[in-house]
């Protein structure tokens, strides 16, 4: 059995898929557009929290140098009252 499609069904069935085409690309760049300003305020959250983590660290080694700065006070004080 052979099946003729008119030229009018054939443009019909064109702009359908047409239109289902322009849908897809439209709702696939909103959530694109959606994804980006993610993407952004993912990348700027980030780099807050890697400046955190510096400042963080920072203050973590200045702690140190004062607790080995006290530790040899402390062993100076020592050996002074020894004497």
């Amino acid at each position: 059995m052979h099946v003729a499609c008119s030229h009018q069904e054939l443009q019909e069935t064109l702009k359908e898929a047409k239109q289902k085409h322009d849908r897809q690309t439209k709702m696939l760049s909103e959530t694109n557009a959606g994804l980006q300003c993610d993407v952004e305020r993912l990348s700027v959250e980030l780099e807050k929290a890697k400046q955190q983590s510096r400042t963080f660290e920072d203050r973590v080694n200045e702690l140190k140098e004062r607790k080995e700065q006290i530790q040899q006070w402390e062993g100076q004080v020592a050996e002074i009252i020894q004497w």
